[in-house]
């Protein structure tokens, strides 16, 4: 039979323990945000490193060796930026101008389709076996919320504007973190 003071002494490891593992994990919980761009730091840079060491192959007699592997990294790193923004324009440009053909188109006709909509609704309500409730909904559409509806959505909209800011600011720091793991891997 274990004494009592034994018994003591190994509760109290496995609650340090416990309370080490806790601290660990609020820890990594806190600095989450800096992982995770530390981590898709290091995947860019394991997708950049073969290019830069690719144009460092041969020595440049007229460059030092850190010299020539600064311009090789600022070149890969400038043809992969090139790379990302040419295909981000390539999709943005075409998606932004339909969703502005779009919203024009909604703003014009609007009117014309609000006016329709209840013959609609009763056309479906009479072509189909609907709920008794369902037909009672589509016989009178509450309209009157729309205005609300539209100002929750404008909020949300000036909400993900303002914390794009953020965004943008956090996807720099990612080119920049692989820039510096690129250029001096080697003393990291």
């Amino acid at each position: 039979m274990e004494s009592s003071w034994e018994i003591t002494r190994r509760l109290a490891r496995w609650a340090l323990f416990l309370a080490i593992i806790a601290g660990l994990v609020y820890c990594v919980w806190r600095i989450r945000a800096v992982v995770m761009f530390v981590l898709l730091a290091v995947i860019l840079t394991y997708i950049l490193l073969p290019g830069v060491d690719w144009l460092c192959r041969t020595r440049n007699r007229h460059l030092s060796e850190r010299g020539q592997r600064l311009i090789a990294t600022l070149l890969v790193v400038i043809f992969c930026l090139a790379m990302i923004t040419a295909m981000i324009s390539l999709f943005a440009v075409p998606f932004s101008r339909e969703l502005g053909e779009f919203t024009t188109f909604v703003r014009v006709n609007f009117g014309r389709y609000v006016g329709q909509l209840p013959a609609f609704l009763t056309h479906i309500s009479e072509t189909f076996e609907l709920n008794v409730d369902l037909k009672d909904f589509l016989s009178r559409p509450d309209l009157t919320k729309l205005g609300s509806v539209i100002s929750q959505f404008g909020a949300w909209t000036v909400q993900v504007a303002s914390s794009s800011i953020r965004v943008a600011l956090d996807v720099f720091l990612i080119p920049v973190l692989a820039f510096y793991f690129v250029y001096d891997y080697r003393s990291i």
